[in-house]
């Protein structure tokens, strides 16, 4: 008989080892929020589903405002906010947002809810009312957000009455500035141009309130020509002063002036409050280009966050908005120290283009004189026919005059002339170049200006710009190190 009953007792002991278990499981899983849970069909539903061409119109309404969506008058296909039509919009934008109306599928089936407040849609601070082309509309409310999943939010059929959660565009909660197009400038590439990717910038004008003077630059045609004025340098600044720039500042102006994207557009339609509310009605800067032909013009008000506002001017008023730009974006031209950076010495001069090179000062004149190599028709140097140099009859190491050369050839403007020129020079350097390229001499003359600065004049030219004191000194000392055959080094 215990035999028989210890099987059965063994199963109930079993049995009652699952009810166990499965009370501890249920106790330790919590349940689920009634406003998270799903009471229907956990697979994706198709909410809203038409044909874009049966939408007539589409009214948003939200905390900042409302707008609508109507077919763009301008095309054949597409839609446009009402009374911004004029505005560049971007495309994609405005389709993620238009398929809220003809194409929105929810994530949960919520049911029926007891009290609709708990899903923010008893008094929703947004709706979307869509009108069709055969008269009739639907409304969809938009809720608040899903708790722990912020992508999500609640939203109900004006024709249903169960609550889902659905993505919506997050452009749909702000205003119609979200659409637009964020580009100022993109100015395409030319065929056939083998320079920048086909862009070529060919002049610049900068001025504005934090520009003491206008600044105007032009592409250098003498760019590369041997003995040329400026052929060091791709460009020239012709005002304030003449001078060659530097090859990084011409190379960042076109970098900021080819493309520029804003990171938000802050006024469309813009007023006249608008202006002067951002600065726009006396700009801190203004820089018109022409590139590739084309003519633009951008105008940067007053500073916002790490940024300006900015406007383009060449196109019409009444379709330009008002930006918010990165400062770092337009920095080359609205921080008003173009010169100290980008202005170089406005004669730069190659070894292989001269032939001597006089210095005078203290009243007296220091001759060095110059042989360029001969070379194959590899480019190599031929043995034997190295390149000489001399100061007077004596033969000089070439690698020291070379690196002397180098100082006077090399330096950098450090701004605009503080004060103007006057008296006689203090430092006289002219520079002979070769009998083959029928070039005048260079004369550079060097005046003190206070301050330890000197105001560098270049021939008969209305040409000068600002050097160190620290420079005229060591070129000074350089000369007479040169001249002796002592060790010369570059400049620091």
């Amino acid at each position: 008989m215990k035999k028989i009953w210890l099987p059965i007792l063994a199963f109930f002991a079993f049995l009652l080892v699952l009810i166990g278990i499965y009370t501890l499981l249920t106790m330790l899983v919590p349940s689920e929020d009634p406003a998270t849970s799903p009471s229907g069909e956990e697979s994706q539903l198709l909410l809203l589903h038409s044909d874009p061409a049966q939408i007539a119109r589409i009214d948003v309404q939200n905390e900042q405002g409302s707008y609508a969506f109507i077919p763009d008058p301008n095309k054949t296909s597409g839609f446009a906010i009402e009374g911004m039509e004029v505005f560049a919009m971007y495309e994609g934008f405005v389709e993620s947002a238009m398929k809220t109306a003809y194409d929105l599928t929810a994530a949960r089936d919520l049911g029926v809810p007891e009290n609709t407040a708990d899903y923010g849609l008893a008094d929703p601070s947004q709706s979307l009312i869509i009108s069709y082309t055969d008269g009739s509309a639907e409304t969809l409310l938009v809720g608040s957000a899903v708790p722990g999943q912020e992508s999500l939010c609640y939203v109900k059929l004006s024709t249903d009455p169960h609550v889902y959660t659905a993505a919506l565009d997050e452009r749909l909660r702000g205003t119609p500035l979200g659409y637009l197009d964020l580009t100022l400038v993109n100015v395409p590439a030319e065929a056939g141009e083998e320079v920048d990717d086909g862009r070529r910038l060919t002049s610049v004008r900068i001025e504005g309130t934090n520009w003491a003077s206008p600044v105007t630059i032009k592409e250098n045609p003498q760019f590369e020509k041997p003995a040329a004025p400026f052929s060091a340098c791709e460009a020239v600044m012709e005002a304030p002063i003449r001078a060659g720039c530097a090859d990084e500042g011409w190379t960042l102006l076109k970098t900021q002036l080819f493309d520029l994207t804003a990171d938000r557009a802050v006024a469309a339609p813009v007023t006249q409050d608008d202006l002067r509310s951002y600065g726009l009605d006396a700009p801190a800067a203004t820089v018109s280009f022409k590139a590739n032909g084309v003519s633009y013009t951008l105008a940067a008000g007053k500073k916002a966050d790490g940024g300006y506002f900015v406007r383009r001017l060449d196109t019409p008023a009444v379709a330009s908005p008002i930006f918010e730009v990165t400062e770092s974006a337009v920095s080359a031209w609205t921080d008003g120290d173009f010169y100290s950076k980008t202005a170089s010495l406005a004669r730069p001069f190659a070894l292989e283009d001269i032939e001597g090179v006089s210095v005078t000062f203290d009243g007296k004149t220091t001759e060095f004189s110059y042989t360029p190599p001969r070379k194959n028709s590899d480019g190599e140097v031929i043995p034997g026919q190295e390149g000489k140099a001399y100061a007077k009859d004596k033969t000089l190491t070439l690698t020291n005059f070379e690196i002397f050369f180098g100082v006077i050839a090399s330096v950098r403007s450090e701004g605009m002339p503080g004060t103007p020129v006057s008296g006689s020079p203090e430092l006289t350097v002219k520079v002979r170049f070769r009998k083959a390229l029928s070039a005048p001499d260079a004369v550079v003359r060097f005046y003190p200006a206070g301050e330890r600065r000197y105001n560098v004049v270049y021939g008969d030219e209305d040409c000068y710009v600002t050097v160190r004191g620290d420079y005229v000194r060591k070129l000074k000392e350089d000369t007479e190190k040169c001249a002796a055959d002592l060790e010369v080094l570059p400049m620091p």
